[in-house]
């Protein structure tokens, strides 16, 4: 019998439902072997069958995609990486010659390294979204580091106590802001938002109002916002195709804004050594000429975009 052939087969090939498709054949009646059993199984191979050979083209397709949207971006995805590589070693040097020992320095000191470092790890994540093709994801991941940024900066501002308070919930696993109100802007507080500890950070930031609509956006992107579900980054116009895989536009968004962050946050933590302002001026000037490669790339798409100009 045809039918009892599909779960020869299932025996073998997929021993966990096995139990639970003898089950619904000895004890299913004719209507439902007919109807639901023998149809489900028949698609599950056929669907094996096609998948197996299309893998293989997809596979073909994808990889040829990859090889040339990193083409096309390799420029500014180099540089990308070289500030990266800038960044971890300047941070090294800044570690070694301030800090004697981690256990030995400041709790403010701590914090800002814990949030430096996680901030370097998803600048790195970026740059692999972008190099995959899913600029909409790298944006998205720059809501963190942005996130990252402003907490160590608030805690740079209050110091000592408010640092002690946060690394006590990173010990008691606490995933809110409780934290913050060890700070004297924040005194009296039973709760404290994040949108709050962001206005406090940014409150002299000359950049603030940029930073916070980019952050706007970024959150449309992680939060399904209508806009960014029909319009997103990695389309160049709004149309009708829905569009369900990688793309070669939009890199620019992510890539100039994480560099931006990066170049941020380095400032927080470079600022315990009183010599890194030469340090702070060469990654100034590394980070306008990467945003130059980005923009290059971006108007070569359509000559009628200049968004950067």
């Amino acid at each position: 019998m045809v039918y009892q052939s599909y779960l020869e087969i299932i025996d073998k090939k997929y021993p966990s439902l096995k139990g639970v498709w003898k089950k619904e054949w000895e004890e299913g009646d004719s209507d439902l072997k007919r109807d639901l059993i023998a149809p489900t199984l028949e698609y599950l191979f056929d669907f094996q069958k096609e998948f197996e050979i299309a893998y293989n083209e997809e596979k073909q397709i994808e990889d040829g995609h990859t090889e040339r949207l990193n083409s096309l971006w390799e420029g500014p995805f180099k540089k990308y990486r070289g500030f990266y590589r800038m960044t971890l070693n300047e941070s090294r040097y800044i570690n070694k010659k301030t800090c004697k020992g981690f256990e030995n320095s400041s709790s403010t000191y701590k914090a800002v390294l814990w949030l430096h470092a996680r901030c370097l790890q998803v600048y790195s994540e970026i740059e692999c979204l972008m190099r995959g093709g899913y600029s909409d994801g790298a944006f998205a991941r720059w809501r963190t580091m942005f996130e990252l940024y402003v907490i160590a900066k608030f805690i740079k501002k209050y110091g000592e106590n408010v640092a002690k308070a946060y690394l006590t919930e990173i010990e008691l696993n606490d995933t809110g802001h409780k934290w913050a109100t060890k700070a004297s802007v924040f005194e009296g507080k039973k709760r404290v938002t994040l949108d709050m500890i962001i206005n406090d950070a940014l409150d002299d930031d000359k950049d603030k109002e940029t930073f916070l609509r980019l952050y706007k956006m970024s959150n449309w992107i992680i939060h399904a916002d209508v806009k960014m579900t029909f319009f997103r980054i990695g389309a160049m116009i709004p149309s009708n195709i829905m569009h369900v895989g990688p793309s070669n536009y939009g890199m620019e968004m992510a890539g100039i804004n994480a560099m931006v962050i990066m170049g941020r946050m380095n400032e927080v933590l470079f600022s315990y050594d009183n010599t890194t302002k030469q340090l702070l001026f060469a990654q100034n000037i590394f980070i306008g000429e990467t945003v130059e490669e980005f923009i290059r790339v971006f108007n070569s798409f359509d000559g009628s975009v200049k968004i950067y100009s």
